[in-house]
């Protein structure tokens, strides 16, 4: 899985793993979800978790994950640095965001492949 290589935000070693919480995304934007929380409606599909083999992740299990891609000292140095009299400005990525990028390129590799 083109994942486990490139992104890596857990805290603790139990739990969904970060494979399985962006898969959940992927699904939750496939099915037309419009937020985190729409998530209780596939979960409440007992076909397509029996499709998985497993449960999805909870609302705020995903959102937790999400925060993890958040840096303030990113936003507020590319704050800092803009130049004067602009308002628009673009933080530089975290680290997690830096890696989703590479399973990003990975996942696109291996499909070509």
């Amino acid at each position: 899985m083109p994942g486990k290589a490139h992104l890596r935000v857990r805290q603790r070693g139990g739990g969904y793993t970060e494979v399985e919480k962006v898969e959940a995304l992927v699904l939750l934007l496939a099915a037309g979800g419009d937020c985190i929380d729409d998530i209780r409606t596939l979960a409440a599909d007992e076909g397509l978790c029996r499709l998985l083999s497993r449960q999805l992740p909870a609302a705020d299990t995903r959102r937790l994950f999400l925060y993890e891609f958040h840096d303030e000292s990113l936003i507020e140095r590319a704050r800092r640095l803009r130049p004067s009299g602009t308002v628009a400005f673009i933080p530089a990525e975290s680290e997690p965001l830096a890696g989703l990028a590479r399973v990003n390129v990975a996942l696109v590799h291996a499909i070509a492949a």
